[in-house]
């Protein structure tokens, strides 16, 4: 009936068990995260809080009693089945953005009501689901009263490729990934309100024109009434009106326009990865068209990013390209990378975020190349706070100083200049940076 935070794994084996009570479970660690239980395991509640970028892994199925809260971290369902067995407003806690986290690799069922009318885009009609890079949430909402309560399951199927296609409304493209939707006691009588997108889903013409341009089809055709899309680049597509006879089906993003959203899944990977110092960036793309340049941008607010690198695009190419950065001067604490992809003619979207926590342990003095080449050297200091001024000094072995200066740390707390000691004599000095700091590098200029 406690709280228990497990920054671990969670394991059940041989004879033990865990029995729920009235308490909540959170899932809060820094590292990659496990859940293993042959049984299945059974939470009241539960609140996943994982902040690193491998998330968590069920390898069994889970059932949530009451409420299930998601802040933050991705699961990886490894082809399990998580429930959410309440059907109370609030069963499920969630930002509705991708900030919050999102399940891949399995199916999500939630317990409906037969009597309650639950409105879509709202917690409780989500299924937060993803691909393992993409955020790709569907909603279904009920907008009448069923003759029985049940369950509705939501799974999502990813896919890097489209369709040509011909159905009704026009649509003339369908994207490959798919979400497939089933239910179980409900009876009919209720009708149905959907939603669902996300981000990733190649090229779509920019502003009011591109979401005109978006459907939501099942894999064959269309269902219910056409509900106008929204977003960008996390994008909705919309039915009203669908009957409960038409639920179990598969459900795509599709297009009315072959030309200018033609929906090519472009975006294989894309990954930041922290290395010591240094964030490695790449990212793949299947395929490209009129593809002119990436932009990566990183910023430590989601809501403003900059610009640190621009690759240049294939054109229209329909072979596998991969491109690298690395982010010399990452910035301390946790920070937000993503790509915009910019067109020929000025179209753009953009991918999905990734997070990197970049923690400076210390404060680190570099002096290079040592012995100095024409009394010339690099200096580097790392690790102290943006924008502060740190003075350096150069001493000879009697405490003469030969050079002084002061320096402003840049965004990611780092000074990096370049040194020239043209009236100092050959002999042994000692680089010192706030003499109160303590840092101190021996040089000698031949």
């Amino acid at each position: 009936g406690g709280a228990i935070s497990v920054a671990g794994n969670w394991t059940v084996s041989g004879t033990a068990s865990f029995t729920e009570g009235a308490g909540t479970v959170t899932f809060n660690g820094t590292g990659s995260q496990s859940l293993t239980n042959a049984s299945g395991e059974t939470f009241n509640n539960l609140t996943l809080n994982n902040s690193s970028a491998s998330g968590i892994t069920f390898n069994n199925n889970v059932i949530i009693s009451t409420v299930l809260t998601m802040t933050d971290g991705n699961v990886n369902l490894s082809g399990t089945t998580l429930t959410i067995s309440s059907t109370a407003n609030g069963a499920l806690v969630h930002g509705l953005t991708s900030a919050s986290g999102w399940m891949y690799g399995g199916s999500i069922v939630r317990n409906r009501p037969a009597s309650t009318i639950i409105t879509v885009g709202t917690a409780r009609s989500l299924f937060p689901l993803g691909s393992s890079g993409d955020w790709r949430p569907f909603f279904v909402g009920q907008t009448s009263n069923a003759n029985t309560a049940g369950t509705i399951t939501v799974s999502h199927t990813n896919a890097t490729t489209t369709s040509t296609v011909a159905f009704a409304e026009s649509i003339v493209r369908r994207h490959d990934a798919f979400w497939t939707l089933s239910t179980t006691g409900i009876s009919a009588g209720a009708t149905f309100t959907l939603s669902a997108g996300g981000t990733n889903f190649g090229t779509i013409e920019a502003g009011a024109a591109g979401l005109a341009d978006l459907r939501m089809s099942t894999s064959a055709g269309v269902v219910g009434t056409h509900g106008a899309a929204t977003g960008g680049p996390d994008y909705r597509v919309n039915r009203t009106a669908v009957a409960f006879a038409s639920l179990a089906n598969n459900f795509h993003v599709a297009s009315t326009d072959a030309v200018n959203s033609p929906l090519p899944i472009e975006l294989i990977s894309f990954n930041a990865n922290l290395k010591s110092d240094i964030v490695e960036i790449d990212w793949t793309t299947a395929s490209e068209l009129n593809n002119d340049y990436f932009t990566l941008e990183r910023a430590s607010n989601p809501e403003k990013f900059e610009k640190i690198s621009i690759a240049r695009g294939q054109g229209t190419i329909r072979s596998k390209t991969n491109y690298s950065f690395i982010d010399e001067n990452p910035l301390p604490g946790i920070s937000y990378y993503r790509l915009k992809q910019t067109d020929f003619d000025g179209k753009f979207t953009y991918s999905a975020l990734r997070k990197i926590e970049y923690i400076i342990l210390s404060t680190r003095l570099n002096v290079y190349p040592n012995p100095v080449v024409d009394k010339k050297f690099n200096l580097e200091l790392i690790g102290i706070q943006p924008g502060e001024v740190a003075p350096v000094s150069v001493v000879n072995l009697q405490g003469t100083s030969v050079y002084h200066a002061s320096f402003k740390a840049d965004a990611s707390g780092k000074i990096l200049t370049n040194i020239d000691l043209e009236r100092a004599a050959s002999g042994v000095y000692m680089v010192i940076v706030n003499a109160s700091t303590g840092l101190r590098k021996k040089i000698i200029i031949p």
